[in-house]
């Protein structure tokens, strides 16, 4: 119990870290830059949005590179922007059979970016 309460306790202030985050972006304040794993801020908003996902009949697939370099950002911000295109991703598949509800994530090392719809990439 002690656990699942510490859980959400995480989960709660990692929440706040990003509306505080958001406040001072939108008071144009400088963000605080880190270096960070990209995987392990995608893991953080996975658990902060996954029960969001489970609600609506979304299945999760992550598929996270390996070896990753640490990079230099703004964590908080860079989470935001992932909740954005997920949570924009959820909304898009309300209007699909639930069965075929599914969200991949992945990260991996390239010099390129890539978008991906429906497992096609798009250009």
């Amino acid at each position: 119990m002690k656990i699942l309460v510490a859980g959400k306790h995480s989960q709660a202030m990692r929440a706040s870290d990003i509306i505080r985050q958001l406040r001072k972006h939108v008071q144009k304040e400088s963000l605080q830059m880190m270096e960070a794993n990209l995987n392990t801020l995608v893991k953080e908003v996975i658990t902060l949005i996954e029960p969001e996902l489970r609600k609506q009949n979304i299945e999760l697939h992550l598929e996270l590179a390996e070896q990753l370099p640490q990079v230099t950002v703004s964590g908080i911000e860079i989470q935001q922007v992932l909740v954005n295109l997920i949570r924009n991703a959820a909304d898009a598949m309300q209007a699909s059979t639930p069965s075929l509800r599914e969200l991949v994530i992945s990260t991996c090392l390239t010099d390129q970016t890539k978008i991906y719809e429906r497992g096609q990439e798009m250009t």
